[in-house]
């Protein structure tokens, strides 16, 4: 008797379908990222110009010159107020909850004229030299208070024009992520994946991006300086960037 073995047909497994490289598509994406580039630069090329006039006043400070203007003032109150902001975070599953919690010095102003202005200062110290009826000299730009002096303590604030500054670095900063985009990524895998690397590419660059606009007022003095300090910005934003959005799915 001839025992017939049956063969079981072979199982076929559903081949995965690689994207297709679309190159059309990949300069479209470059040439959307350089065209938010040059939006953003030529919005920030005013609110620059203001950030390095305003350095370049705090420079003769130091020298012993009242670079900016100054008015006498009195202290007619004070006060402070916090803030709170919670952080979720997520690991292995289990999401907590950080609350971070702010203290805000607020001081309120009297000019000669009797004009009162509220000004929110950065120093403690300083907020607790600041008794009602006490002297202080206010330093102005463009009739912004900038800094305030009192008993020989100085406390110096970020200009406006610095903020808007980071106002369109920011939109510059997306470009520079969008052309990235599209230079190393060779397929389009889905919103979802393309909205994580996003907000990666974008959570990466609030810290560096806001640094960078507040150093442009207050610290880097020289051109060189600001030639070396974007160069090195750069090369770690793109660096980093590129790894931070890369690592949710390797192309």
């Amino acid at each position: 008797m001839r025992l017939h073995r049956q063969r079981k047909p072979l199982s076929r497994r559903p081949v995965r379908q690689q994207p297709v490289e679309k190159p059309l598509g990949r300069a479209v994406v470059v040439l959307l990222g350089l065209s938010v580039i040059a939006v953003a630069i030529a919005g920030a090329a005013d609110p620059y110009r203001q950030t390095r006039q305003f350095n370049s006043v705090m420079t003769c400070e130091p020298d012993g010159a009242d670079c900016f203007a100054s008015q006498t003032v009195s202290i007619v109150d004070r006060w402070t107020y916090t803030t709170s902001s919670d952080t979720v975070t997520t690991v292995n599953g289990q999401t907590s909850w950080t609350t971070t919690t702010t203290t805000h010095y607020e001081l309120a102003l009297q000019w000669p004229d009797g004009t009162r202005r509220t000004h929110e200062i950065n120093s403690r110290p300083l907020y607790n030299k600041a008794h009602e009826g006490r002297a202080a000299v206010v330093k102005l730009w463009h009739n912004e208070i900038v800094g305030i002096t009192m008993a020989g303590d100085t406390d110096w604030d970020v200009p406006h024009c610095a903020l808007i500054l980071a106002g369109w670095l920011y939109p510059a900063f997306l470009g520079l992520g969008i052309v990235l985009w599209g230079l190393l990524f060779r397929t389009w895998d889905g919103f979802s994946t393309v909205a994580i690397r996003g907000f990666g590419w974008m959570f990466f660059g609030i810290l560096p991006v806001g640094g960078m606009a507040i150093a442009l007022a207050l610290s880097l003095h020289s051109d060189r300086s600001v030639t070396i300090a974007t160069t090195i910005f750069l090369t770690i934003a793109v660096g980093a960037g590129v790894w931070t959005i890369r690592f949710t799915k390797p192309w």
